[in-house]
């Protein structure tokens, strides 16, 4: 009887480390290194969501959904944050907890967690985060104070966490795929939290990364954080973004600007600037939609995210819910002339 006594005790102790090993390996989950470029493909499939970082259950829901979509497609390159990544962060700096619950964590399934995330500074993401006791003052009498902007664009020079995070400054651009000797897609990232100054450097930065040349891109995208029109909740507020930003981005024939800050989905389709897709729907509390003109033509106060499929001759694109359904879906023809809203058509 103590013998079976005995292996009865073993197995259920067994069974205990069993289940504390599970419970420990799904809820620290692994964080895979990936290098530090991606590899360049002839067909580009991405996503694209704004104001996530809330680390909440709802960001959480969209992160599923996101690798959902990426199954399903087969194929997942990278992710496009369209700024606010990190809400109400106590700590601005590389250490802070806050990479792990609302960024490392969140994006870790198997296609999530292998492809680079570039990102783009939000309104909050410029907040200055004071200092724990005992740092010494400013000469102001002030706590010492870090700027988030700064920890985020550290994080990835420094390839910290996973080596996923991309924002090596405050604007940059990149190149995505090659069809002959012309990438395939490029797109410029900007910072439109900045003054009007560095506001105008940017606009310039735009134009001289789509000037004519003989390795002019197939495919022109522009991600900023606040959207040069909106009919949700900040319409009327982003006029000094638009002022500064809208003749570049015509002067520069972009296809696609993509922003976030209206905390929903909308698609804006306006003869003579490049179509605009908002998402704000990252995770963050929701914000309603105001108006419903024509050139509005799709608009969603809910939260889900941007995808796209680029090839040379067309892109797919169109908004998925929090649940992983296609709420939206829309394609561009190459040979349609840039900025005409008829070239943006709905498909089912």
């Amino acid at each position: 009887m103590s013998k079976l006594r005995r292996r009865i005790g073993m197995a259920l102790g067994l069974v205990v480390v069993l289940v504390a090993i599970g419970a420990y390996r799904y809820t620290h989950r692994p964080l895979f290194h990936i290098p530090a470029d991606p590899n360049q493909t002839a067909s580009i499939r991405f996503l694209a969501l704004g104001d996530q970082g809330s680390g909440d259950f709802r960001q959480w829901q969209v992160a599923r959904a996101m690798e959902r979509q990426a199954e399903r497609d087969g194929k997942l390159d990278f992710v496009l944050l369209l700024g606010d990544n990190l809400y109400r962060t106590n700590d601005a700096s590389v250490d802070s907890g806050d990479w792990l619950s609302k960024f490392e964590r969140v994006y870790a399934g198997a296609y999530l967690s292998v492809v680079p995330f570039y990102a783009v500074l939000g309104n909050h993401d410029h907040g200055q985060v004071a200092e724990g006791a005992g740092m010494a003052d400013d000469e102001t009498g002030s706590p010492s104070s870090r700027s988030l902007a700064h920890a985020e664009i550290e994080y990835s020079r420094r390839h910290l966490g996973s080596n996923r995070w991309r924002m090596p400054d405050h604007w940059y651009s990149a190149d995505f795929g090659k069809v002959g000797a012309r990438p395939l897609l490029r797109i410029v990232f900007i910072d439109t939290s900045l003054a009007p100054d560095l506001l105008a450097r940017q606009a310039e930065f735009i134009r001289q990364a789509f000037r004519d040349a003989a390795d002019a891109p197939i495919w022109r995208i522009v991600i900023g954080h606040h959207p040069v029109r909106t009919y949700g909740a900040h319409r009327g507020k982003v006029g000094g973004v638009a002022d500064a930003l809208l003749p570049a981005l015509r002067d520069a024939r972009v296809d696609l600007y993509l922003s976030g800050h209206d905390h929903n989905q909308q698609v804006i389709a306006r003869d003579g600037d490049p179509f605009q897709f908002i998402d704000g729907g990252g995770g963050a509390a929701l914000y309603p939609i105001r108006e419903h003109p024509a050139d509005l033509v799709f608009a969603r106060s809910g939260h889900g995210f941007v995808r796209a499929r680029v090839e040379p001759g067309f892109v797919e694109i169109g908004n998925t819910d929090e649940k992983g359904d296609a709420v939206s879906s829309f394609r561009i023809e190459r040979d349609c002339p840039p900025a005409q809203a008829r070239c943006l058509v709905a498909v089912p």
